[in-house]
């Protein structure tokens, strides 16, 4: 295995018609799939539970769709998303949540 310095990239991290700042979805924290998870976020806060709650839904659902990336029909049902991606997924639905929830009910 050859280790590149942080300022490299390798072919499975960049596409080849992609600049070295903009990753392939699944990569970097933020891809298209970042909005989905705002509205998802958002949607939750909508419920009368608290956070921890809205975190194990959340952190739940990616657990599940690891599970789901291993079964394979053809490619597989899901993307490869790298652990970084994965995190800020979460962090972007509980920012959701604790904006609608907020506003809704005006506690955490």
């Amino acid at each position: 295995m050859v280790k590149t310095s942080a300022t490299q990239r390798t072919s499975s991290q960049v596409a080849p018609d992609r600049p070295w700042w903009r990753p392939k979805p699944g990569v970097g924290p933020l891809d298209a799939w970042s909005l989905v998870h705002t509205a998802s976020g958002l949607g939750l806060g909508l419920l009368p539970f608290p956070w921890w709650v809205a975190l194990i839904l959340l952190a739940g659902y990616e657990v599940f769709e690891a599970g789901l990336r291993r079964v394979r029909h053809g490619a597989g049902i899901f993307e490869h998303e790298s652990r970084l991606n994965i995190a800020a997924d979460v962090v972007i639905g509980m920012a959701g949540w604790a904006g609608s929830h907020f506003a809704l009910y005006r506690s955490f």
